[in-house]
């Protein structure tokens, strides 16, 4: 099961009448208690003790059966959930809406979530055509800019004037090796060493690669990209990450609930293993896919939708680390709740036909229903509601 987000232009497309699991425990309860009244009404016939007292008996039971703290234990547990969902601008419609995130076992995330331009940077930019240097960043700009992936600020910033990007012409993502396309006549392309070598592109020894890292070894993850113009190499960039210490919490509390994430990336460079090695993650469990991925939006487009956030990862982390302990804490509640309604109908249909009305007065239900109300409470308190 994949959890992922979508766009929508208003709030309200969800689950949120969609009955959960507890609405229909609540409703199997409901059918078990009345039918406990019609027999306390039948059972007070049978004695042939009158009408009014044998409907009195099914009254009882009733009152016994309806307990005042009604969905306590999950309306209590649901509106913990969205106050932590309110911090981050998000929020669910119901407990109905959050049931299927507890069986998700991927995430799915943009790639602009994890890689933000303020953490990137040009380390350095080796000028293979001497003549070359503007063209090898409005060159780079205008492919980036069509591409648009997480970086291509860089490169427009070092730009005098924003007309310098110049039109791109038969733009195309090359696998995930990079990106080509036509600028003034030319073919630009851009990406890793895999894409100049597809193209015929004469590309520097993986040593001399090497060389240029290790004299910018102050920087942890370091990618290398090149820029060619018809079939000439123009110029080597490599670019430094760091990770986002706020976002590294989030995905680690991902990783720490046995979730894989799905990453939605413009940049088809971009690889598993370096996001994984960036954020510390299992390389293992991080993919990296094209964000155009036309059958993901077909499923994302049909699936229901209940919950809502403005910061998609940080609002998945939420919703997908509080759902099963959310989850777990209106379940033991609920049970609590449920094992004290049927109790106390039992007792009292048993202290009824016993003939010890006295025990079975409105005073001692109230009561009873006040001391398991606060044991469900009890129960919200030590699982941490």
């Amino acid at each position: 099961r994949i959890c992922f987000s979508r766009k929508v232009k208003e709030y309200g497309e969800s689950d949120s009448n969609a009955a959960d699991y507890y609405d229909s425990m609540c409703s199997v309860l409901a059918w078990a208690v009345f039918g406990f009244a019609v027999f306390g009404v039948a059972w007070g016939c049978f004695r042939q003790l009158g009408f009014l007292v044998a409907a009195s008996f099914g009254a009882g039971v009733l009152a016994m059966g309806g307990a005042f703290a009604g969905n306590l234990c999950c309306t209590l547990t649901f509106l913990r959930l969205s106050q932590r969902l309110w911090k981050i601008d998000a929020g669910a419609h119901s407990l109905a809406a959050i049931g299927p995130a507890v069986l998700a076992d991927t995430a799915v995330l943009n790639a602009s979530d994890l890689i933000v331009t303020t953490h990137v940077r040009l380390l350095k930019m080796e000028l293979f055509e001497k003549q070359a240097v503007d063209f090898a960043i409005w060159g780079s700009a205008s492919i980036l800019s069509v591409a648009e992936v997480e970086y291509a600020d860089i490169f427009t910033g070092m730009l005098a004037e924003a007309n310098m990007i110049k039109r791109v012409e038969g733009f195309n993502f090359e696998g995930n090796m990079g990106f080509s396309g036509w600028i003034e006549n030319k073919k630009v392309l851009f990406g890793q060493r895999e894409l100049m070598i597809n193209h015929g592109v004469r590309v520097p020894s993986r040593d001399f690669e090497k060389t240029r890292l290790t004299a910018n070894s102050e920087e942890v993850f370091p990618r290398v990209q090149y820029v060619a113009a018809d079939g000439v190499l123009v110029a080597m960039f490599i670019l430094g990450y760091k990770p986002v210490l706020k976002v590294q919490r989030a995905l680690a509390v991902l990783q720490k609930n046995r979730l894989n994430l799905l990453i939605l990336s413009r940049d088809t460079t971009l690889s598993g293993g370096f996001v994984g090695n960036l954020y510390e993650l299992d390389s293992a469990s991080v993919n990296v896919v094209p964000h155009n991925n036309g059958a993901l939006w077909e499923v994302a487009a049909a699936a229901p939708s209940g919950v809502f956030f403005s910061d998609q990862l940080f609002g998945i982390k939420t919703i997908l680390s509080d759902a099963k302990k959310t989850q777990n804490v209106a379940t033991a509640a609920m049970f609590v709740q449920s094992v004290g309604l049927l109790f106390g109908v039992g007792m009292l249909i048993y202290l009824l036909c016993c003939g010890d009305f006295a025990l079975a007065s409105g005073i001692n239900i109230l009561g009873y229903h006040f001391l398991w109300s606060l044991l469900c409470l009890l129960v919200l308190g030590v699982w941490g509601l």
